[in-house]
């Protein structure tokens, strides 16, 4: 910091404060970029598991707006899709099955990709439900 002016001087091999602020998200990025091996999943779980005793809390005391806010924070949260996604492509039974996107047997960096992308539930798009009519002897059993 210099004494006369009372402001910070960017350090060499920066050109500015963009260039600083940009470096800094680049290292929080890739520390999100851990190896999927390394990710701390008993830390992960607890998170997941204190955010559903939250939610379950406030639904005994019947406050449906802190419910939600702790639906949305748990959807979000980085540990509960690094748990879902590994729950999917590592422990489920059908994990070498594919699913409906056409992927199976996902490589470390594929479920961290698939991680990060679950982030992004404004892109989601929903495939509308196909309705298939059964054949039966009665017509008034059938759904209009």
């Amino acid at each position: 910091m210099s004494p006369a002016r009372g402001k910070v001087e960017v350090s060499a091999g920066f050109r500015s404060w963009a260039d600083v602020v940009r470096r800094i998200k680049r290292n929080i990025q890739r520390q999100r970029t851990e190896d999927w091996k390394t990710l701390r999943r008993k830390e992960y779980r607890r998170n997941v598991y204190r955010l559903q005793r939250c939610i379950y809390r406030a639904t005994r005391q019947g406050d449906r707006r802190r419910v939600h806010k702790l639906q949305r924070l748990l959807l979000r949260s980085w540990s509960a899709r690094c748990l879902a996604v590994r729950r999917v492509s590592q422990e489920n039974r059908g994990k070498r099955t594919a699913g409906v996107d056409g992927v199976k047997n996902l490589t470390p960096r594929q479920r961290i990709c698939l991680a990060r992308e679950l982030a992004n539930l404004t892109e989601w798009q929903i495939a509308p439900i196909r309705r298939t009519y059964m054949p039966t002897m009665l017509p008034w059993c059938k759904p209009h």
